[in-house]
């Protein structure tokens, strides 16, 4: 006749659970929400092209706009950029987002 399998071991039931979005966080977001809505309302939809024919060229392989609008913090948080400060953001379509996180260097050149 066969052993008794062992007893599954204990799990300890005193952690606390992981919060799905922290205090700090959820503080920011009405902020980031105040944010979005006054640059959507100020470049009136992407500025990407704009940017483009203010440095005099618009390459021929350049996507054009499609999807949705985002609005995009072309600073890192960790140089001392607020993503809740209207006059740091800028609109972009899904294409160009992607575009500018695809290529860095055009997008700095164009102060994205």
């Amino acid at each position: 006749m066969p052993a008794d399998p062992k007893p599954a071991p204990r799990v300890k039931k005193n952690r606390k659970s992981l919060k799905a979005v922290s205090d700090k966080r959820r503080a920011r977001i009405p902020a980031r929400e105040e944010c979005v809505r006054i640059v959507l309302a100020r470049d009136g939809g992407c500025v990407f092209p704009k940017r483009w024919v203010e440095a005099g060229n618009w390459p021929t392989n350049m996507p054009p706009c499609w999807g949705q609008l985002d609005v995009h913090e072309p600073g890192h948080r960790s140089q001392g950029a607020d993503p809740t400060d209207p006059d740091q953001c800028v609109t972009l379509c899904r294409a160009h987002h992607d575009l500018v996180h695809n290529l860095p260097v055009t997008a700095k050149d164009l102060g994205l």
